[in-house]
């Protein structure tokens, strides 16, 4: 063949249209060979392995639909490159810009509402909240931060309340049932009558103190 020249492939495993370029180099004009093993891997009787330079390939291994292309020496993809809808791993940071939502979509069945989070308008310097690794030992626990971005569980101050729009009361539950120890450099108070069951151990740290009133 010389620059310019058309040929046909009728393997019925890899079929095509080719030309040749100024370069000399066999390039398929289509159609695009879609399967699990590259294009003319295996050659029928008298054949050659082998691909040209330009040709595609749609790889549906594991049914992921990788489109990839012939450089000349490699098949070349952008695999990795894009998110799949049905389920992917992120393994570089992931940001939104101008307060876009991180949306949580309700089960289909029961409509189109989700809940959101959404960055501030203004942030004055960069912040990453880390996560505690595991679940909080107590129900009613909430996620509290150090001052640096390191988040864990601690009991969730409770305000006082009362009837209508009355903060009178404050409420505490009169039963220990799981082992506790004060919080470092802090003291504690609960109104009584307070019972420890029994095997629950409170530890009041040296130098602290629980009062019972």
């Amino acid at each position: 063949m010389v620059a310019g020249q058309l040929a046909l492939n009728t393997e019925a495993t890899s079929p095509g249209v080719f030309f040749k370029d100024s370069a000399g180099n066999l390039v398929k004009v289509g159609p695009v060979h879609v399967g699990t093993t590259a294009p003319n891997a295996t050659p029928a009787s008298g054949g050659t392995a082998g691909n040209s330079t330009g040709e595609i390939w749609l790889d549906t291994t594991g049914s992921a639909y990788d489109v990839k292309v012939w450089d000349g020496s490699a098949w070349r993809s952008q695999a990795g490159e894009f998110v799949n809808v049905t389920g992917d791993t992120m393994t570089g940071d992931l940001t939104l810009s101008n307060q876009v939502d991180l949306r949580f979509g309700e089960a289909t069945a029961n409509g189109s509402n989700y809940v959101a989070f959404q960055g501030p308008a203004n942030i004055a310097a960069n912040v990453t909240w880390t996560l505690p690794s595991t679940d909080a030992a107590v129900s009613g626990y909430a996620l509290v931060s150090n001052g640096s971005g390191t988040l864990s569980w601690a009991a969730a101050g409770g305000g006082a309340t009362g009837g209508g729009t009355d903060d009178v009361f404050y409420e505490n539950a009169q039963t220990v049932t799981t082992n506790y120890t004060l919080t470092t450099n802090k003291n504690a108070m609960s109104a009584g009558p307070i019972t420890i069951n029994s095997g629950v151990t409170v530890t009041v740290p040296s130098g602290q103190s629980w009062v019972i009133v």
